[in-house]
């Protein structure tokens, strides 16, 4: 069975074997579906903000026969959870700043939750600095191209730690490991950022122009492997 996107594949193969998946966000219900299918979770609680998601993951899980195994819930992020009821959490797709609030309004449950399963859509150097900020560290990272976007993605445990700021800002495992797929983002950024400094040129905002600068060269450095491990 494969009901999966490549993006989603990706983010499958973060979640590590637990009892109970909390799939935030949940869509179609498909990654709870393949979760318990692939034996990788026992059950799963597949929750939404909006009724229409959960209908339809209701549809397919039945279809599936797995209504005894995976529960869905309405529910804004984690607040209709009981702490200690999910052991992996996984929220995708979602802007950075709100997953950030989700995972911070809904503290006493992510406290009891073993693995975070995340793939902020924006962001992502914040992202990774309040995650640390709130006693996580990053243990497995992706990132996927598909339909013309890069997904970076990770898996975070709870510790404490300090990164550099070129692992906050690209990934403290993609920095190490260096993909093809993570080469092209890097090299699609500095695109990006050589087309806000050329709009720059004439400019008198002498302090973005550094700015940009500044970020060119951090970027060189992850290009050229000063972090690659």
């Amino acid at each position: 069975m494969n009901l999966l996107s490549n993006r989603m594949e990706a983010l499958s193969r973060l979640i590590t074997p637990h009892n109970t998946l909390g799939d935030i966000g949940c869509d179609h219900g498909y990654m709870s579906i393949t979760m318990v299918d692939r034996g990788v979770v026992s059950r799963a609680i597949a929750a939404d903000v909006n009724a229409g998601p959960i209908k339809r993951a209701e549809e397919n899980i039945t279809r599936m026969g797995m209504s005894d195994r995976i529960e869905t819930r309405l529910s804004d992020g984690l607040q209709k959870f009981i702490p200690g009821e999910v052991d992996v959490i996984l929220i995708a797709g979602m802007g950075g700043p709100l997953m950030t609030r989700i995972l911070r309004q809904g503290a006493a449950v992510v406290d009891e939750a073993d693995e975070l399963v995340l793939q902020p859509q924006s962001n992502l150097e914040e992202f990774r600095r309040d995650l640390y900020a709130d006693g996580y560290i990053i243990t497995a990272e992706d990132i996927v191209f598909e339909d013309g976007k890069y997904y970076p993605m990770m898996r975070a445990v709870p510790g404490e730690a300090s990164l550099e700021t070129a692992e906050y800002r690209y990934g403290p495992i993609l920095v190490r490991d260096m993909s093809p797929v993570f080469m092209d983002y890097l090299e699609n950024e500095k695109h990006k950022l050589e087309n806000v400094l050329d709009k720059l040129h004439d400019s008198q905002n002498h302090d973005r122009v550094q700015e940009i600068k500044e970020e060119l060269a951090l970027l060189e450095d992850v290009r050229n492997g000063k972090y690659a491990g």
